[in-house]
Formats: C-alpha cells, sequence, structure tokens
C-alpha cells in the first residue's frame, strides 16, 4: 500500500517541477513526506472509501484511488491549483525554497481541514423541539452563528477559507454577510447562491465580486475549452520541449497576444467570454415572497449604479438616475475611448498630416 501512495505525491510533486526550479534534495524530503501523508489522508476516510468501492468495483482500494486520480485528471487539476497558488500568495519573486514552503503549507491547511458539527433541529408532530448534529465535510459554513473573535475561530476562518479556494473539499461554503467583502472565493467557484436579496447594488456587486476576480474560476474554464490542448501541443513542437513551464502561462500569454484589437487590458485575466462558463447567480424564489420583485428593481439599481462606479458622490448621481432607463442613459454617455486602434502606418500618416 505504501507503494501505491506515492502515485499521488508524484503527481503532486510534478505539478511543481515544471514551475519552480531543481531542490536540493533535504527540501525535496520535506515536500514529499507531507504530501504523502496529507494527500493520503483526504481519500483515507469512510465516506471516500465507500464513495469509490460503490462508483469503480475493483477489488483493492489502491486501484480505485489510481482509477479516480486517472478519471479526474488529478495532474491537470494540481497543474492549474499550483499556478493559482503561485500567483494569488504572491510568490513569484520568491526563492524556490520559499516557493515550496509556502505551497505546502496552503495545501496542508486545505487538505487536512477537520469536518464540523451542524445542529439540526425539528419538531414533533406534538410540537416538542428536537435536536441533533450532523457530520458535515463536503458543504461547511464560514464563520460562527455568534460573534466570536478569539483565536481559534479566526484560526477555523482561516482554513476553510484555504480550503474552499482549492479543488478539494468543502464543495459548497454558506456565509453571512461577513463573507461579502474583502475575501476571495474565485479560486475554484463561479456560482453564488443568494438566500436573500440585499437592498441597495453595492451590497450585491461585493457579494458577486468574490468570485469575480483575477484568473477566476470561470476564466479558466473558458480559456481551457478555447485553447486548451491545441494550443499547448502547439507550444509544445513549436519549442521541442518536454516538459512546459508552466501550462496555464502559456495559455493566458497566448489568450493575451490574441486579444481582438481595442480589447480591454481586462481581458483575458479578468474577463474572457469566449466559452460556456459565466458567473452563476442563483435566487430562489419562494412562494409568495417578493424576491421576484426586488431582483426586478435591484437589477435597474445595478444597471445604474456600475455606470456611475469610480464617480465622486455616487448616491447623489444614482438618485438623479433613479426615474431614467440604463439605455437612455447610455445614449447620453460621452465617451473618450477611440473608435478604433491605430495602426503604426496610420499613424505616421496621421502625424505627418498634422505636421503639414
Amino acid at each position: 500500500m505504501l507503494v501505491k501512495r506515492n502515485f499521488i505525491v508524484h503527481r503532486v510533486y510534478n505539478s511543481l517541477r515544471t514551475k519552480i526550479p531543481p531542490l536540493n534534495s533535504h527540501m525535496q524530503f520535506l515536500y514529499e513526506s507531507v504530501l504523502e501523508n496529507d494527500m493520503w489522508k483526504l481519500l483515507w476516510i469512510p465516506p471516500v472509501i465507500a464513495m469509490l468501492n460503490r462508483e469503480i468495483h475493483l477489488r483493492a482500494y489502491w486501484r480505485s484511488v489510481l482509477r479516480y486520480c486517472e478519471w479526474g485528471n488529478l495532474q491537470a487539476l494540481l497543474d492549474e491549483h499550483v499556478h493559482f497558488l503561485l500567483e494569488s500568495l504572491g510568490l513569484m519573486g520568491k526563492t524556490p525554497e520559499e516557493q515550496l514552503l509556502c505551497i505546502t503549507e496552503s495545501l496542508h491547511q486545505a487538505v487536512t481541514l477537520r469536518g464540523s458539527q451542524t445542529p439540526i433541529h425539528t419538531y414533533t408532530k406534538e410540537g416538542k423541539k428536537e435536536s441533533f448534529h450532523v457530520n458535515c465535510r463536503y458543504a461547511l459554513r464560514f464563520g460562527n452563528t455568534k460573534f466570536e473573535t478569539d483565536d481559534k475561530s479566526a484560526v477555523r476562518a482561516v482554513g476553510v477559507r484555504e480550503a474552499f479556494n482549492s479543488p478539494f473539499r468543502p464543495f459548497v461554503l454558506a456565509s453571512t454577510s461577513i463573507g461579502q467583502e474583502g475575501l476571495d472565493f474565485h479560486g475554484w467557484c463561479h456560482a453564488i447562491t443568494h438566500w436573500n436579496l440585499p437592498s441597495n447594488p453595492v451590497n450585491l456587486e461585493q457579494r458577486e465580486g468574490r468570485i469575480h476576480r483575477y484568473k477566476g474560476h470561470a476564466v479558466r474554464k473558458n480559456i481551457a475549452q478555447s485553447y486548451g490542448l491545441s494550443i499547448l501541443k502547439k507550444f509544445h513542437k513549436d519549442t521541442d520541449s518536454v516538459f512546459f513551464e508552466d501550462p496555464w502561462k502559456v495559455l493566458f500569454q497566448y489568450a493575451s497576444e490574441n486579444r481582438r484589437n481595442g480589447g480591454s487590458d481586462l481581458i483575458p485575466f479578468w474577463i474572457f467570454e469566449e466559452g460556456n462558463a459565466k458567473i452563476e447567480r442563483r435566487i430562489p424564489l419562494f412562494p409568495l415572497s417578493n424576491m421576484d420583485f426586488l431582483i426586478s428593481s435591484l437589477q435597474k439599481k445595478l444597471a445604474r449604479y456600475r455606470l456611475t462606479f469610480g464617480q465622486p458622490h455616487q448616491e447623489d448621481l444614482l438618485a438623479l438616475f433613479a426615474d431614467i432607463s440604463p439605455d437612455e442613459i447610455r445614449k447620453r454617455t460621452l465617451r473618450l475611448q477611440p473608435s478604433e486602434i491605430l495602426s503604426e502606418e496610420n499613424f505616421s500618416a496621421l502625424e505627418i498630416q498634422v505636421k503639414d
């Protein structure tokens, strides 16, 4: 069994080998020792064992693990996650040893996060309240129901955020308004469900902005769908290299170089719509609720807010535009953007005319 565990460690290490320069034997041993325990513990828990035995009918469990890693393309998943960590953790200017330690620590926190016990309250036919607890691993809450400020709660919140920003569990995160400002959850998420709606467009924009960030999940999915293996194979053929420096670096560089003339600098790092993935806004419309009316009103306010974004005293400007449709506002907008990007030849010709 120990021999088979090394397969998972090798997959993880291989993702880093193409992005971080060679390490000394001591650092490599430290890295492999930590990941060998962490990655295997992720798969050696009763719920995962039961799932793999049900979905993959193989006698030996380690064979089921290997088949599962093959189905999910573990190598590609780790390549993507390491690329995300190098930038999100601010490691691009660090030494290889510092990069290794930070990435190992991040993976360790994500993989070893403990589940939680969530209380469930029900009532009998007689109206008697009954409570029990269920173990939660794949859906967690962010923060506690009470406003606790002790160190233990703070460490737990950081661990939950690190785990959710990884491709590993939890896959669902429930949060109050504490998670709508200043925190990023865009690493592996592009869908948000609003249990209730805020009263103003600023809070709605803040909520959805948590998953609409630099090189977010939706952006990466669209780039993979639009380019993917075809561009990587072309790069491999042109450079005659066995290992890519970083497959995602190649894809983003290609997408940036092939941006349409006049395209925003936000493309492809913040916005890339050439694909099926998008930021998903989900709102449960309960019977007899006022949510249907609220979302219609909030969408109009949000459109006006985005037109006034970056302006001083936005509230006054929004009040002025309250009775004007967004389409009418756009017609009255003065655009200073050039209608087209001048080529070097056209710019030279224009310069001559100005001098004359």
